[in-house]
């Protein structure tokens, strides 16, 4: 005998992702659950976020107090509801879902970070440098190369690396 389930997808309109974003404590709980592991107690999170609002690390007891009952009373409960979060009330215990990522989608949390160009030109010019000056010295394997070889060899890396960059960007130039 087989069973069929059948998984309904949810998803988040974008009006109730901004909804969840109008608030800047709703916001701050989301990035303090994925940048620390996805799940934390709700006295944790308040103190990670009052530490946020307030700079100062303890933060004052009385905006620790405020931060959680918001958080207990107002903002988790929303998000349990919207399905970004689960939240045990009972034990005190928040967890991000896989919708979240739909909200995150929109504070940037997803984005994947950009390639340090200017680090991979900087490699490729130190080591064509090291190559060249290893081969005047007279470095054994470096000095099997001649010296004009190494520089049009690191030449050419950056030449490659700029291409892809432009390709990377999607702003490879046109020339007419």
């Amino acid at each position: 005998m087989s069973t069929n389930v059948v998984r309904e997808e949810r998803t988040l309109a974008e009006s109730d992702v901004y909804n969840i974003l109008q608030n800047d404590r709703r916001r701050y709980a989301i990035e303090q659950l994925r940048a620390n592991g996805e799940r934390a107690e709700v006295a944790t999170l308040a103190e990670a976020i009052a530490t946020v609002e307030t700079g100062e690390s303890p933060p004052p007891r009385n905006v620790r107090q405020s931060v959680y009952n918001s958080l207990h009373q107002s903002h988790l409960p929303k998000l349990d509801a919207a399905g970004v979060v689960e939240y045990d009330r009972q034990r005190k215990v928040v967890t991000l879902t896989d919708l979240a990522v739909e909200v995150e989608r929109y504070m940037g949390l997803d984005d994947p970070q950009p390639l340090p160009w200017a680090d991979c030109y900087v490699a490729a010019g130190l080591a064509g440098l090291a190559a060249v000056t290893g081969a005047c010295l007279g470095l054994p394997g470096l000095a099997a190369v001649p010296a004009l070889g190494w520089a049009a060899g690191g030449g050419t890396v950056l030449v490659g690396l700029r291409a892809l960059q432009w390709r990377s960007d999607g702003a490879m130039p046109v020339t007419d």
